[in-house]
């Protein structure tokens, strides 16, 4: 198998887990088809929907390109996305969560807690959680406090670490796959435990985390390429050279 092939692909799907954009959130159109009344009036909405959370994506986008960012930005999105919250067809939970990740950016972290505490779909029970102590951890250090900060982050380790546990013998198996290209596709487990694994290094940093990654890949017999290159994407952490963002980070 040709690595660097290989080594492609595993970026490729770790984009797809760890990037956020507002932009992502045009998919939430499918949801809709079956909630409209008529085909005609469920286009009309949509296509208001589709513009209003095109032109919240554009102001985000621009928010992260600018190399002088500006509030003005956030807040234009703001603007576009409650304006996309009035809409007959919308999905709430999703509106919430992109409102959230702008109110973070606008460092409006009590703000930004309280938007995404307001979701209530069970299936995103575990990423609300996650990311409350994110934005938490967060504020923590825009105080200066990294001992708050590390407590919140180890509450996220804890967090995933609870929930893959109880998944043991499912991501077990995914770790073990032959191609790591395979494992990378698992944005659920392998997304979670990816996330597990940059907060953790964090906490106590890129040699003893990777200690532990080796002694994790001797005890369970996990894919040692895919844990070769989780360690050097750790090592790119800590010298900041990696070029993958986390979601509210």
């Amino acid at each position: 198998r040709d690595s660097s092939t290989s080594r492609g692909l595993g970026d490729v799907y770790k984009r797809q887990i760890l990037q956020c954009s507002l932009i992502l959130t045009l998919f939430c159109f499918l949801f809709f088809q079956l909630r409209c009344s008529s085909e005609r009036s469920q286009r009309l909405r949509i296509k208001e929907y589709e513009r209003l959370i095109s032109q919240g994506a554009k102001w985000v986008d621009s928010f992260f390109m600018s190399l002088n960012p500006d509030s003005i930005y956030l807040d234009s999105a703001l603007v576009y996305l409650n304006a996309a919250a009035k809409c007959e067809c919308v999905e709430r939970d999703i509106i919430l969560y992109n409102k959230g990740f702008v109110y973070f950016h606008k460092r409006d972290y009590e703000k930004a807690i309280e938007t995404i505490d307001s979701i209530d779909t069970e299936q995103f029970a575990l990423m609300e959680s996650i990311i409350i102590e994110k934005i938490k951890a967060k504020r923590a250090e825009s105080c200066g406090n990294m001992i708050e900060r590390d407590i919140h982050y180890n509450n996220i380790v804890e967090e995933i670490d609870r929930y893959l546990s109880l998944n043991q013998p499912v991501f077990d198996s995914i770790m073990r796959l032959p191609d790591k290209a395979a494992i990378w596709k698992d944005s659920r487990f392998a997304g979670l435990h990816y996330l597990q694994i940059y907060h953790r290094a964090e906490i106590i940093g890129a040699d003893r985390m990777n200690r532990e990654l080796d002694s994790l890949q001797t005890k369970k017999s996990y894919n040692k390429d895919y844990i070769d290159e989780v360690k050097e994407d750790v090592e790119k952490w800590e010298s900041g050279e990696s070029n993958f963002n986390f979601p509210f980070n």
